[in-house]
């Protein structure tokens, strides 16, 4: 099988080409996003943390790619310290795409296990991605990767200073796949007040 290098973009229009293939819209390559992605290593600051974009290569051609951010609107609904202290446990997979010439040769994963290991780096606690509802192959793709996926309006909450915090779908379409990336804790279902959560708790 052939090495998969997952590094900082260094090449604007595959990042376009890949970006645009996922949105179904076109993305310049001399956009300023891209433009930023790039002066920066594929790292740019946001109002709460660090947008990150990274790549992955097979033999040098650009075959996939994975965007992450802070869940920058719901920080929004906080006090700006307790905000910055939230983005640094919790990371979005805005966008995971890969060439459909190399899927199932493990980029995704590679590019997946990426992002995971940046939140890990930052002692972060909770990775999530919004999945189309409906869309069976991307959850199950998910699920084999330690991801547990959130019933449409079901809350993902994680344990703060200030008690517990929910994540929620916005009730737009997509459902929650949420993984605890910290060694000994996983997502947990429990039931309050006759409603079901999913929860990153630490295992017994």
């Amino acid at each position: 099988m052939r090495s998969i290098r997952v590094a900082a973009p260094g090449d604007g229009l595959a990042v376009a080409r890949l970006m645009s293939y996922v949105a179904n819209d076109e993305v310049r390559p001399d956009s300023p996003m891209i433009r930023a992605i790039e002066k920066r290593g594929g790292v740019v600051p946001v109002r709460y943390g660090q947008v990150a974009c990274l790549v992955a290569e097979v033999e040098g051609e650009v075959v996939g790619m994975v965007h992450t951010a802070p869940p920058v609107d719901w920080l929004a609904t906080f006090p700006k310290n307790r905000a910055r202290a939230l983005a640094q446990r919790i990371l979005q997979i805005e966008l995971l795409a890969v060439d459909p010439e190399h899927r199932g040769q493990g980029v995704g994963q590679a590019l997946l296990e990426s992002a995971e290991n940046r939140l890990l780096d930052q002692r972060g606690h909770l990775v999530y991605a919004k999945v189309r509802a409906g869309d069976y192959p991307v959850m199950r793709w998910y699920r084999r990767r330690g991801y547990t996926i959130a019933a449409q309006g079901q809350s993902v909450l994680i344990n703060t200073t200030q008690g517990l915090t929910g994540i929620e779908d916005c009730g737009d379409g997509y459902q929650l796949a949420a993984k605890a990336v910290q060694p000994g804790t996983k997502i947990e279902r429990f039931q309050d007040q006759g409603s079901e959560h999913l929860i990153a708790a630490r295992s017994a």
